[in-house]
């Protein structure tokens, strides 16, 4: 079923819900849906209301509102992928696969065997197209909230405010040999007391989104935060720089996974292990 997102809560008490222009044009002229239709519309609460289309020929279409319920396709933790600039358009798959994932938020990071270099008059533009890919990703994907798409940043800087703000901050490197992401994972989710043990028990609803202007406000929920270099890998300096941060260097395991593929196996992982009953 067709799903929309407002970014404010809706009220349930109305009865009705009225489409914004750009919402109304995609449901009119993208998707020629007609009267009696039914979409999913998902509000800032993350609440789902199933809603029949009433005028689909008007500026600003109506929705007729069903009663609400809760969204529960968000994960009970909070994975921010920070992406070394790929070539090509990698960018665009690795995004909207890693929303259908679980993702959070999806941060492009400018490494220094990165071959793509972003200039000031790209970065809005292409931050924009990225935000779309996630957009229609969260749409197909069932998600509860827009993973965000931040504008590229420098290594050292997403370092830094990842290990400011996050429970765990992992970087798979195919030199690291003696210490595995499945030995990290659990040794932080069982460790009695840890930050990730303890907010996953005690969560009963879906974990609040980022909101506002910074880049890295903290919701309720644990933040793992993960890097994955280039093409051509991370700099030994670099690897060496995140882990004196707080980062955990880890192996993926025996065979060398490309950029596009590595934090998609990642995330995969959380999925099993905190995420599936």
């Amino acid at each position: 079923m067709t799903r929309l997102f407002s970014n404010i809560p809706i009220d349930p008490g109305t009865g009705t819900y009225l489409l914004g222009e750009e919402e109304s044009r995609y449901i009119r002229d993208v998707l020629r849906m007609r009267t009696g239709e039914s979409i999913i519309i998902c509000d800032s609460a993350r609440i789902d209301y199933e809603g029949t289309i009433t005028n689909p020929t008007a500026r600003q279409i109506e929705i007729l509102l069903g009663p609400g319920v809760p969204n529960r396709n968000e994960a009970p933790y909070e994975a921010i992928l920070f992406q070394g600039l790929p070539k090509a358009d990698k960018m665009s798959s690795v995004i909207q696969k890693a929303v259908e994932l679980g993702a959070v938020g999806i941060c492009p990071v400018a490494c220094s065997r990165s071959v793509v270099k972003i200039g000031s008059r790209d970065t809005s533009e292409k931050t924009q197209r990225w935000q779309k890919v996630a957009l229609e990703a969260a749409r197909q994907s069932g998600r509860g909230m827009i993973p965000r798409i931040f504008e590229p940043m420098s290594f050292r800087k997403s370092v830094d405010e990842a290990c400011r703000t996050s429970e765990l901050v992992l970087i798979p490197w195919e030199e690291e040999r003696s210490i595995s992401i499945f030995e990290v994972l659990e040794s932080l989710a069982d460790k009695p007391g840890g930050a990730l043990a303890q907010t996953l028990e005690k969560q009963e609803t879906a974990p609040g989104a980022i909101v506002g202007d910074q880049v890295f406000d903290h919701a309720t929920s644990p933040r793992i935060s993960i890097f994955i270099g280039p093409e051509g890998g991370f700099d030994g300096k670099e690897v060496e720089y995140a882990i004196s941060k707080g980062a955990h260097a880890v192996s993926l395991g025996t065979r060398i996974l490309r950029t596009e593929t590595a934090g998609l196996a990642v995330l995969s992982m959380l999925l099993y292990r905190l995420e599936l009953p």
